[in-house]
């Protein structure tokens, strides 16, 4: 949008207008022509699975240190920390600045 911004802002309201009729219309499963749409290549969202295996983490971390027998507050820090490593290990560092911001909270923070 860089290169010639005047153009490019004209480009993309008229897509949005496109868009805006098509759901006015009830269109949802076509909301741009199929044109605009030939030369691009769809990203595959991982986001369900992700949080589907943060589901199961949880219950496994559980049982796991339940298993090895540790005690009741060792056994609660163990999984919390292990939470904190999965959860980083599947959402990178969207899952750092999500917890920043729980954080901040916390200490009356934004």
């Amino acid at each position: 949008m860089d290169t010639y911004p005047e153009l490019a802002r004209c480009d993309l309201a008229a897509k949005l207008h496109t868009i805006a009729e098509q759901y006015a219309e009830g269109r949802l499963g076509a909301l741009l022509p199929e044109e605009d749409l030939k030369d691009i290549e769809p990203v595959r969202d991982f986001e369900s699975l992700r949080l589907a295996a943060l589901a199961v983490a949880f219950p496994a971390l559980t049982w796991a240190t339940l298993a090895a027998g540790l005690a009741g507050s060792v056994q609660a820090g163990s999984v919390l920390t292990g939470m904190l490593v999965v959860a980083l290990t599947l959402f990178g560092r969207r899952a750092l600045e999500t917890l920043q911001q729980v954080l901040g909270l916390f200490r009356g923070g934004a």
